[in-house]
């Protein structure tokens, strides 16, 4: 999923800085224009890199739906042990009962979530690891510097918890959905899903779930943010390349596929105490009770 969405991002990214090198070369007009220009160019840029967030986002989801809504039903079924053969069954068994479309529920709330989600983390990662790197005295795009590594990991983990705390009860509703097994669906529609856990759980239980969220979206999105940022810069410095953002598309892919990696091994814990808390609310009441639950009943494994 992170290789794909920081892929199309940034090809999108890459589109947009030809644009603004090309703009650059540009005659000079007069300087009451040439404000209004860069402010203008500084909207278009902001809307471009908001969209291209949001495509990749909606891509990479709906590429990995059918794999991320069995992992959900594992994730979410403490009696459901995990091995790749019981995954394959699950898969089959949403099929037979569902249709081949039964391994998208919920991805509609998906990607409601993910295409605001994308936007805002890729934008407001630009935006903070800029801020965060010039306070340092530090070039964003230094692959030797420890400064630069550092305002990768802050920039990433504030994106995370920015774009996470903005479009959260979507995920809760995309777990939900996901996680029921039933061949009838447990809420028939988002609207009505809305009303049926204010009305049933009380408005907060819409953010059911979100402090494990948090605490396990900073380390992963720094993590993921730093190390793909980190490796680019490496490959480029390797390779001859002047930016990052001009590296080829596989390059690109393959330090997303590691960022990714990483990142998920590293807090797939809280995601497991996430998924419990939001889909079994009121077995799974806060974090500390149900990794502490999910550990006597469970194991670590």
């Amino acid at each position: 999923e992170r290789a794909v969405s920081v892929l199309y991002w940034r090809l999108g990214m890459a589109t947009r800085d030809k644009e603004e090198r090309a703009a650059e070369n540009w005659p000079s007009r007069l300087s009451a224009m040439d404000s209004v220009a860069r402010m203008l160019t500084s909207v278009v840029n902001w809307i471009e890199s908001m969209l291209a967030g949001a495509l990749a986002g909606g891509l990479a989801k709906t590429v990995i739906a059918p794999g991320d809504r069995v992992k959900i039903i594992f994730q979410a079924d403490s009696n459901r042990p995990f091995s790749l053969r019981a995954a394959v069954k699950v898969g089959a068994k949403i099929v037979e009962g569902s249709g081949v479309l039964g391994l998208w529920r919920g991805h509609g709330a998906t990607l409601l979530r993910i295409m605001p989600y994308a936007a805002t983390s890729y934008t407001s990662f630009d935006y903070y690891k800029a801020a965060i790197a010039a306070s340092l005295g530090v070039r964003e795009d230094s692959s030797d510097d420890g400064r630069a590594v550092v305002a990768r990991f802050f920039a990433g983990s504030a994106a995370g918890a920015t774009a996470t705390a903005l479009v959260y009860p979507l995920d809760l509703f995309r777990a939900r959905f996901a996680a029921h097994w039933d061949t009838a669906k447990r809420y028939p529609s988002y609207p009505a899903a809305v009303r049926a856990v204010v009305r049933e759980e009380g408005p907060l239980a819409l953010y059911a779930g979100l402090t494990p969220t948090l605490v396990g979206i900073v380390p992963y999105s720094g993590t993921t943010y730093c190390v793909y940022e980190t490796l680019t810069a490496t490959v480029a410095k390797s390779i001859g390349v002047d930016s990052p953002k001009q590296l080829p598309p596989s390059h690109s892919f393959i330090c997303g596929s590691i960022a990714g990696l990483i990142g998920q091994s590293a807090t797939y814990p809280l995601d497991i105490v996430r998924r419990r808390m939001q889909v079994h609310p009121q077995r799974y009441t806060t974090m500390l009770q149900a990794a502490r639950l999910v550990y006597m009943e469970e194991g670590v494994v």
